[in-house]
């Protein structure tokens, strides 16, 4: 049981009835459909101010700062927004306004997103091919009403925990692998110092040739994730035998070839043998580099760059774009340094690695703190 009382939303909160032609707007405005608001998170996406409302078609809600805007259309998806500012949005979305001295939106955003309340709406969905719910079902859902003033103790918890979070998402995302070039240190060209293996193509790997068990197949995830841990695919013994150009082996790179190009992963020592699929470029280095070295200069951003140079669509161009990339060079600095650079580099990625764990820690004192507001425990 909830330690406050358990009220109907439209108790606390009402649609908002305002609506507009965009038309008839004069000036830039923000307008959001459903797929403007994120899953789960309650943020913004994509570019949301339209210069030219006019050619914005047919009626518009209008909504203001603190009004919350929650998705009618498949809100299984669970899209709401806090907004902070004035503008327009689809009718797939309620716009809706706390009474006064009822509730503040910011405690609600979060209610509404979460699992409990998620729960409660699904069942009221009406219609099969686009199911929504109706504000007359939304209306009578219940909700728990602690007093205004223990809404802003729980709000400020939340966005303590939130501030946190964004933090730690702001090093993940801003962070980069950064190699400082000596001037004395030699430029080589890529394909000096590893040799490239570019996955089979054509009928060499038709899904009638694999078997329950045997040896794995390489595919593009590994090398997006970073993580063996999983196959989907494996050939037998005289498959493999046969695809011995494609084998892979401890300590060689492969990089994804496709759709999210560049990606680029270590085989670890522990890896299951096995081959690589047509979406993956195989790289073993020579002696000369370190291939975790040779790892962090290809997620580089100068090297992720020039991969448009010789792209086109969503996959690398061929044999003849395999030659571009071994020619483009590489500072090759000696061994020993290397070393001490690559060391210097996973200390900061262990540091990064950290706050992702500090996310997950604290996305879980969110919920805690929810689930304490609806009577449950964390």
């Amino acid at each position: 049981m909830s330690a406050w009382p358990l009220v109907p939303v439209g108790d606390v909160f009402s649609k908002s009835e305002e609506s507009v032609l965009p038309e008839s707007l004069r000036d830039a405005v923000t307008y959001l459909g459903l797929e403007n608001v994120t899953q789960n998170t309650g943020e913004i996406t994509g570019n949301v101010v339209t210069e030219k409302p006019s050619e914005i078609k047919s009626l518009k809600n209008v909504f203001n700062p603190g009004d919350l805007l929650y998705g009618k259309l498949r809100p299984n998806l669970n899209k709401v927004w806090v907004a902070d500012r004035k503008g327009i949005c689809s009718t797939d979305i309620f716009v809706i306004r706390p009474i006064e001295g009822q509730a503040i939106p910011a405690l609600y955003g979060y209610i509404f997103r979460s699992a409990r309340f998620n729960d409660a709406v699904l069942p009221q969905l009406k219609g099969a091919q686009l199911p929504r719910i109706g504000w007359s079902s939304f209306a009578e859902l219940q909700i728990p009403l602690p007093p205004l003033e223990v809404q802003k103790e729980i709000v400020a918890e939340i966005e303590g925990y939130q501030k946190v979070i964004n933090g730690a998402r702001a090093v993940i995302d801003n962070y980069r692998p950064h190699i400082p070039i000596h001037p004395d240190w030699p430029m080589v060209v890529l394909g000096e110092v590893c040799f490239f293996k570019r996955g089979p193509f054509g009928g060499s790997l038709k899904k009638e040739i694999f078997v329950k068990n045997g040896y794995a197949v390489y595919e593009q995830s590994h090398a997006i994730a970073n993580d063996f841990s999983e196959f989907r695919y494996f050939v037998d013994e005289d498959k493999f035998a046969e695809m011995h150009g494609f084998q892979v082996r401890p300590g060689e790179l492969i990089m994804s070839c496709s759709g999210t190009m560049g990606k680029v992963a270590i085989i670890p020592d522990n890896a299951p043998a096995g081959i690589i699929n047509q979406a993956l470029l195989k790289l073993t280095p020579r002696d000369c580099v370190l291939g975790v070295f040779l790892k962090i200069w290809m997620e580089s951003t100068n090297f992720q760059e020039s991969l448009a140079d010789f792209t086109y669509g969503a996959a690398i161009k061929n044999v003849a774009s395999v030659e571009i990339l071994k020619g483009l060079r590489l500072p090759l600095p000696p061994p020993a340094t290397q070393q001490a650079i690559v060391a210097e580099i996973e200390a900061e990625q262990a540091l990064v690695a950290a706050n992702r764990e500090l996310i997950a820690r604290f996305e879980k004192k969110i919920q805690a703190t929810l689930a304490r507001v609806w009577g449950e425990e964390a």
